[in-house]
């Protein structure tokens, strides 16, 4: 896991004073603003964070981080099927056979009625 980078005081004023001490939302910031990353940590970002938000605009935006890491994870095969098969935990389902074929009439021939 990734060590996450904290601002300090003066990083934290600095970035308060650059966005005018308002959310990208137009929210006053107080000294509840959370430091957010824009990208997430998980998809990447080793920086410090990049931005302050409001209580509810970093909710919302941890709501939808969340979702674009789930969908990461699924998209590169780390989750679910594709990694136990690539681990050897799965064996293929076992097949009936061949058992027939269809005539150009559309109609079953079956192997054994021949």
């Amino acid at each position: 896991m990734t060590k996450r980078a904290s601002l300090t005081r003066r990083e934290r004023a600095s970035m308060a004073l650059s966005q005018d001490g308002k959310c990208p939302c137009g929210a006053r910031l107080g000294r509840d603003a959370i430091a957010e990353h824009w990208l997430p940590v998980a998809l990447g970002n080793d920086a410090k964070p990049d931005t302050l938000l409001c209580g509810q605009c970093a909710k919302d935006k941890t709501r939808t981080d969340i979702k674009a890491i789930r969908k990461a994870d699924r998209q590169g095969q780390r989750t679910g099927q594709q990694k136990r098969r690539r681990e050897g935990k799965t064996r293929p389902i076992p097949s009936a056979g061949f058992r027939g074929w269809r005539t150009m009439g559309g109609d079953i021939v079956w192997r054994n009625e021949r």
